[in-house]
């Protein structure tokens, strides 16, 4: 036991010092925003990891980013999660981490819960929420910059978390699932969206361009070991992968954009139906929405 504990410190201290090259970055950005707008900011980003290699995967992600909006609803995420929220909110505690400037379906469910608690590395980003927040009228409402992983962190439960495109950036998942589920109460839910690399075609590709990634550190897409450590914690009540078959027709799209539409349409169905369960047909997917439920251990 003694000997897990310290493997486990270990990984945790070693996220820790990944995190904190993430909150160099995100504070960079944050301040762009703030200063001059977006374009600013897309500046910024780039003069901290802009290579040959990531303007070529970013730009070949933009163009299949594009295509794919043609055939795939762009709430569709907020619907999934709409649905799988508990049916009464003002006697549950929310947590959004990694919340950033926040999100417009958090920001709603904020208003409804008895409290909610806006989390990132960011303090920049999150004076922006802050404004929103006030904006809304959220004032059950309060967020704080510190690191989930740090001791700093309050000793607070939750009934409800928000992690939308946060859990991929743990390299050590089973560390960050513990945490998750000793800072959660009895039957709380954790609603998740991230990106999957199962498919062979995803492995190849993120395999050629790794090496050259400079946010390398931060960045890791769901593999099917990431479902057990996650099992380990929670229950996977429901989880929705899409473009599975339906990223072929994206490449389609950049020869053919009516083609690649049609087929696109048809595709993304299939995916939405073969998809909603752990197992192979999710494992051609990208992306994924799971609702957690905490397991009584």
């Amino acid at each position: 036991m003694v000997g897990d504990m310290t493997h486990d410190e270990a990984q945790r201290r070693r996220m820790l010092e990944v995190n904190e090259n993430q909150r160099m970055l995100y504070e960079q950005e944050a301040e762009a925003h703030a200063n001059a707008g977006a374009s600013t900011s897309k500046k910024v980003i780039g003069a901290f990891k802009d290579t040959f290699a990531t303007r070529t995967w970013q730009g070949v992600k933009r163009r299949v980013v594009k295509a794919r909006r043609g055939f795939t609803d762009p709430k569709l995420v907020d619907q999934l999660f709409g649905e799988w929220l508990p049916s009464q909110l003002d006697d549950k505690d929310m947590l959004d981490l990694g919340c950033y400037t926040g999100h417009e379906f958090s920001l709603a469910v904020a208003k409804d819960c008895r409290s909610y608690l806006g989390v990132d590395l960011s303090e920049k980003a999150l004076g922006v929420l802050d404004d929103r927040l006030r904006k809304i009228g959220a004032k059950n409402a309060k967020t704080m910059a510190v690191d989930f992983l740090s001791d700093d962190f309050p000793d607070l439960s939750f009934d409800l978390i928000h992690a939308r495109s946060v859990l991929h950036h743990f390299e050590h998942l089973d560390v960050l699932m513990r945490l998750l589920h000793e800072r959660s109460r009895p039957g709380a839910i954790v609603l998740t969206l991230d990106p999957m690399q199962t498919a062979i075609s995803a492995r190849i590709a993120r395999g050629i361009y790794r090496p050259f990634q400079n946010d390398r550190d931060w960045e890791w897409p769901f593999t099917r070991a990431s479902f057990d450590a996650i099992q380990k914690y929670f229950e996977i009540e429901h989880v929705q992968g899409w473009f599975g078959t339906a990223k072929w027709a994206a490449a389609t799209s950049l020869i053919s954009p009516a083609l690649g539409q049609s087929l696109g349409e048809k595709l993304h169905q299939h995916d939405l139906r073969v998809a909603n369960k752990v197992g192979p047909g999710l494992w051609s997917c990208l992306y994924v929405a799971t609702k957690l439920r905490r397991k009584d251990r």
